[in-house]
């Protein structure tokens, strides 16, 4: 059974009255659940428009038991179903291509899944489609990097010279390749490969903060990318350099939350707060890398707690190790500084807290 949620919302699907009439919706379920794992609410997502209406189609099913064998069974089936899948399992061309995807570019199983994904379906026909795909190896883009690398906005692209002279700019103007431009892309750039402002930016990032290859990858966030043309945001760049954070540590140490606050004074009185507890360089962008710190550092909670843990032996490179998502969220807890405190009772303080805290 699917239960009563589930079998209300199936039945607000388009053409699963009509198995229901024929007599085909239950034993198509029954078969689903059987063959290939596909039961409850993954029933319910997998039964689209375009699959409830070809339930009774003998090449429909034969493309399921394909994909299954290819491994593709399950929630995994589920979710490479769309309507743009559902429509081609019976065409012996589509599956053609799901087997070059695999043997000409590695892309197969979870790869598969995440790939297919959008308006790509619809593209496996197109030769400009291919051509894309087989320059995108030529700059180490395949397998499971070119299932990642693979988007709305990217597959749309594949036709689009400036988009892939964009990318071989990249790899030679600024060595970004292979997993490198897969993870600078996921960052929704590829619109802006045509925007000189963009390269400008980029070129700008080299030559004055020494930021490019891998590095510049790891830089390029969605707020970041919004930003090259933001004076603001360049003196903010300059301004960190005071912290000694730059270079390999500017890479690491930028993300959307700090991008986004580098206009923020309250953001910059942080930072020197932080530098009088004895955190800096390294140690600054270790602890700015815990997720949502940067939100709080106009908190004067989050002050109370940094200096009350001091009292525990806890400041300097000690709170960098220190600190992790779970204690930033119990500086408030009284529980956990009695917690603490009972800790030091035993002789557990400074270095040895740490190390007790972590296991």
């Amino acid at each position: 059974t699917i239960g009563d949620r589930n079998a209300k919302r199936l039945m607000q699907t388009h053409g699963v009255t009509s198995r229901l009439a024929d007599g085909s919706l239950l034993p198509s379920m029954q078969r689903l659940r059987d063959e290939l794992g596909i039961s409850g609410d993954g029933l319910v997502t997998f039964m689209s428009d375009s699959v409830a209406v070809r339930l009774r189609q003998k090449a429909f099913w034969e493309g399921l038991s394909l994909l299954g064998a290819w491994g593709i069974p399950g929630n995994k089936l589920v979710a490479f179903m769309n309507n743009s899948v559902a429509a081609r399992l019976g065409d012996k061309a589509f599956m053609l291509a799901l087997a070059r995807l695999d043997q000409e570019f590695g892309i197969s199983e979870d790869g598969l899944v995440r790939f297919m994904s959008g308006p790509v379906a619809t593209r496996l026909e197109n030769k400009a489609f291919w051509a894309g795909l087989s320059r995108l190896g030529k700059l180490g883009i395949s397998g499971d990097g070119l299932a990642a690398f693979m988007n709305e906005s990217v597959a749309s692209r594949l036709e689009d010279e400036a988009f892939l002279a964009g990318l071989t700019r990249l790899v030679k103007e600024f060595g970004i390749s292979g997993d490198g431009l897969v993870t600078f892309m996921s960052r929704s750039v590829a619109a802006r490969l045509e925007d000189e402002a963009f390269w400008a930016g980029l070129t700008r990032l080299d030559k004055e903060f020494g930021i490019s290859g891998d590095k510049l990858a790891t830089f390029m966030g969605d707020s970041v990318a919004v930003r090259l043309q933001d004076e603001a945001f360049w003196a903010g760049l300059a301004r960190l350099g005071e912290f000694d954070v730059s270079g390999d540590r500017l890479a690491t140490f930028m993300s959307n939350s700090v991008a986004s606050r580098l206009e923020d004074e309250a953001f910059w009185a942080g930072l020197t707060r932080l530098g009088k507890l004895g955190i800096s360089g390294d140690g600054l962008v270790t602890f700015m890398s815990r997720r949502s710190i940067a939100a709080r550092l106009d908190d004067e909670a989050f002050w109370a707690g940094l200096t009350r843990l001091g009292d525990f032996g806890i400041s300097n490179n000690v709170l960098v190790k220190f600190m992790n998502n779970g204690v930033m969220g119990r500086l408030e807890d009284k529980a956990f500084w009695s917690g603490l405190a009972r800790l030091g009772e035993l002789g557990i303080a400074g270095d040895g807290l740490v190390t007790f805290m972590s296991d």
